[in-house]
């Protein structure tokens, strides 16, 4: 489980910060909710770069690009959102 999470963040610059909450959160669960919780880990630390990419965006870009780059971001906040919540529910009800 560790090392398809490192598999997984090697593809979004993972620091050893983040990688140590990785691990943590996959050592710290029973079996069962450990591919969720780690799941869960990859949706905050994925969320967490996209709002800091739109940040950024937001201060080197016009006032159009930024309001698009906002957008975005919502909607790939909402998703992530979305998705670990029917993860979570699936987990629990399933």
């Amino acid at each position: 489980m560790i090392e398809y999470a490192k598999e997984l963040f090697n593809r979004f610059n993972i620091n050893e910060h983040e990688n140590n909450f990785i691990e943590d959160t996959a050592n710290s669960y029973t079996l069962n909710d450990r591919a969720t919780m780690v799941h869960g880990a990859v949706a905050l630390i994925f969320l967490s770069k996209q709002i800091e990419q739109s940040v950024e965006e937001l201060i080197k870009s016009n006032e159009k690009v930024a309001k698009a780059t906002t957008f975005q971001s919502i909607i790939m906040i909402v998703l992530t959102l979305a998705i670990t919540i029917m993860t979570y529910i699936m987990v629990i009800h399933g």
